[in-house]
């Protein structure tokens, strides 16, 4: 039993060093600038990322290359510039970091104006009737 605790724990710790690791690393290419944990700055927050690709599995290797190339349109009006300090490996690495937080619904509603709300549960709606 003590050693079923220890690997949990070893692995439990393993988990947030890189999960630290990766938040580390969108410091240092100075992802915070734009974008933060839970709301929009510039650009939409981690967790509303994760949230709009959940399910994609093509969604790490679009988001990379966005991260290094850049892109716009699917936010808003602001582009996201392109980052080629960035090598390959860091963008991967900071895609799977940013598809892996949980999103927060309600964060990202009190966020929104009126008109926003209304089209995230008209959305919902017809999503869910198919």
């Amino acid at each position: 039993m003590k050693r079923i605790l220890v690997a949990v724990a070893a692995i439990a710790a393993l988990a947030s060093n890189a999960a630290l690791a990766s938040e580390q690393l969108a410091k240092e290419k100075n992802c915070l600038a734009c974008h933060a944990m839970d709301n929009k700055v510039v650009g939409p927050g981690y967790k509303e990322v994760a949230a709009k690709y959940k399910g994609d599995k093509s969604a790490e290797a679009k988001l990379a290359t966005k991260i290094q190339k850049g892109g716009g349109g699917v936010w808003g009006q602001i582009p996201m510039p392109a980052n080629p300090q960035v090598s390959d490996a860091e963008a991967k690495k900071l895609a799977q970091w940013g598809l892996s937080l949980k999103y927060s619904r309600q964060i990202c509603m009190q966020q929104r104006s009126r008109w926003e709300r209304f089209l995230f549960v008209a959305f919902d709606y017809f999503a869910q009737r198919g």
